[in-house]
């Protein structure tokens, strides 16, 4: 398998969306590859959405259990979130870009960015930005920044996090010339990937074969095929705290009623993680450590703690604490989109049977409430990390399955 890191789409509208490809050679070959049949053999694209932390260099392969039954002909990318690593975080840009993929499609650029192992100046000044950002976090209770404004001279708000990635997904599958994706999101990383299956499940673009598409989207079928979700977050809900250790029911309660306290938490976490990030790691992850043996097994393998680390380190170098902030806060509050409407993406879940952060009760939440969902499995004596477990023996065969 072939690593190609540190990758950036630069977006029509300015934006930028950080990624890696974890893919064997032939999946990314020019030359066309034909079925028994005669049929052109498209390779298919799983788009990963890690959790928090976690950037493009959190490549679920190096850690996953039978990772050599990964398909050869698979492509697997790793997608950043805005304000994570490589990717630039919400500013003045995204105010007004929010909702401009749909009327301004046709301008989008079919270019795919080159590799880049540095960080060239643009980077740079966009981890400035996101420095200036993080000190107006603090203190604005996540207002926009002073500096943008709307046409009656009044701030803006910025975009909700999950309605910015929805739309910024549309923008980075189409400048990859790509017309179907799979999804999987992790963690902290599912409400994303829901709301890319609610603004694309039905909405797509046809990208010709010969110009790097698949070429067959079903009819009335949108960009996304398939959603599987491992440790899965959902809304708000009677009883959602049902399962949680009492420090994550605090922190829930904390996202609605002191959001000063999660502010302060994540910026602790963060000055913790600089100083030393393996300590950091450990005492973070704690509270699932201790409620199941499993998750505490997992972090004690070298590959499994090095995924970590490396987004630790990347969160540092970039500072992904006013992201964290925006998101932790985020989704505690009403989502904005409504979980019914995600009825033609087929959707299933893996949940650990342990997990005290993100619970059994809201996989079953989850599983009521989006009509797509095919199927829930909780994993008995598996906790927060079940992700490596399953990932290549249970959750891509079953998302390589939904056409």
């Amino acid at each position: 398998m072939q690593v190609y890191q540190d990758l950036r789409a630069r977006l029509a509208n300015g934006r930028v969306i950080g990624y890696s490809e974890y893919t064997a050679p032939e999946a990314r070959s020019s030359t066309i590859q034909l079925d028994d049949q005669g049929h052109e053999v498209v390779p298919k694209t799983i788009v990963f959405i890690p959790g928090t932390p976690g950037c493009r260099k959190f490549n679920p392969l190096a850690a996953a259990a039978a990772a050599e039954s990964f398909p050869a002909d698979v492509r697997l990318i790793v997608m950043e979130r805005p304000g994570i690593g490589l990717s630039s975080a919400p500013g003045a840009a995204a105010f007004t870009s929010v909702t401009s993929f749909r009327t301004s499609a046709t301008g989008r650029s079919t270019k795919r960015p080159s590799h880049s192992g540095s960080l060239p100046t643009v980077a740079a000044a966009e981890a400035a930005a996101a420095l200036q950002e993080a000190s107006a976090s603090v203190h604005s209770a996540g207002q926009p920044p002073s500096s943008a404004h709307q046409a009656d001279g009044s701030q803006p708000q910025p975009p909700h996090p999950m309605t910015d990635f929805a739309e910024l997904f549309g923008d980075f599958c189409k400048h990859l010339r790509l017309d179907r994706v799979w999804v999987v999101g992790y963690s902290s990383g599912t409400p994303y990937a829901l709301a890319a299956a609610h603004a694309w499940g039905k909405q797509h673009w046809h990208v010709p074969a010969e110009a790097g598409g698949s070429g067959r989207t079903p009819p009335g079928q949108g960009l996304v095929a398939g959603v599987a979700l491992v440790s899965a977050i959902s809304p708000r809900f009677q009883g959602v705290q049902q399962g949680m250790s009492p420090v994550f029911r605090f922190a829930y309660f904390c996202t609605r009623r002191i959001k000063w306290l999660v502010r302060w938490a994540i910026g602790h976490e963060a000055a913790a993680a600089a100083k030393d990030p393996a300590k950091a790691l450990k005492d973070g992850f704690k509270p699932y450590t201790r409620a199941s043996p499993a998750d505490a097994a997992a972090l004690k393998r070298p590959e499994v703690e090095s995924l970590f680390l490396e987004s630790y380190k990347d969160g540092v170098a970039h500072n992904v604490t006013p992201t964290t902030v925006r998101e932790t806060l985020a989704v505690g509050q009403p989502w904005p989109f409504d979980l019914p409407a995600i009825s033609s993406v087929p959707v299933a879940i893996w949940q650990g049977s342990q997990d005290v952060g993100t619970t059994p009760a809201m996989a079953q939440y989850l599983k009521e409430n989006v009509p797509g969902c095919k199927q829930i499995r909780v994993v008995p004596d598996a906790g927060h990390l079940v992700l490596f477990d399953v990932l290549c023996t249970e959750v891509v065969p079953w998302l390589l399955q939904q056409q």
